[in-house]
């Protein structure tokens, strides 16, 4: 008789159907707020499953399944259209993060790129580690121009994003210098130490894309599960979950 488990882990609960000739699908159900509808469903659906096929007969049992699968295929739909707002909330805000602030002078950018485009690659590294947003602006907007080596043009693309960040949201001000033993009488801003808070938010960013990516392998392996467990092709199934 086909059935239907659940285990717990500490990655989100895993659900398995089992068919009668013994194969299976899995369904992993990771920690993610457009997911929350899908392990309360699924649970409600197992214990219908259980009792349609102690109740019918195998074709009986299947339809009547199908029947009751409405909740199940409803917080699918949901969830699929919950993630397609994150991934889209996602790739709004990387747009932003890309764009080159207004504050920034972009006329000198063809000779800005000159002097990197000079520079043999170890000098190419060492100079986007100091260069000034107007810099990475010029080195990053339209691609690599400037023929940087890779590593210097991805340490550029991540420093633009950061530099970008605290001036378009003037986290500069949140980040003076603090009086230390070498000069107590230090002030104005610390630029270290607003471009590591930076590189927080953009980790924090980051962690937010690849719970999406991980948000959709799940929903693949959902959908994969809700078609075996319904007896239908994965086509039918995402039709069906789309029709909910």
């Amino acid at each position: 008789m086909p059935a239907i488990s659940e285990t717990a882990t500490d990655r989100g609960a895993v659900f398995t159907f089992t068919s009668d000739s013994g194969s299976s699908a899995v369904a992993h159900i990771v920690p993610h707020d457009a997911l929350a509808p899908l392990a309360p469903a699924l649970r409600s659906f197992a214990e219908q499953h259980r009792v349609a096929f102690a109740t019918y007969r195998d074709g009986a049992a299947v339809e009547h399944v199908r029947q009751v699968a409405a909740p199940l295929l409803k917080a699918t739909r949901s969830a699929i259209e919950a993630g397609r707002t994150e991934r889209s909330a996602i790739a709004e805000a990387d747009r932003v993060a890309r764009t080159v602030p207004p504050s920034v002078d972009m006329s000198a950018a063809p000779e800005r790129r000159s002097r990197y485009r000079e520079m043999d690659s170890a000098a190419q590294v060492r100079a986007v580690q100091g260069a000034s947003l107007a810099d990475l602006a010029a080195l990053t907007k339209d691609g690599n121009l400037a023929y940087l080596d890779p590593a210097a043009f991805e340490l550029a693309e991540r420093r633009f994003v950061a530099l970008a960040q605290i001036e378009r949201t003037g986290m500069m001000a949140d980040h003076a210098q603090r009086p230390s033993l070498d000069l107590l009488t230090a002030s104005g801003p610390d630029r270290e130490a607003a471009e590591r808070a930076a590189n927080e938010v953009l980790a924090r960013f980051d962690d937010r894309k690849a719970a999406m990516e991980a948000a959709e392998r799940s929903l693949q392996s959902h959908l994969a599960f809700v078609a075996a467990a319904l007896d239908m092709r994965p086509d039918e199934a995402l039709a069906a979950v789309l029709a909910a």
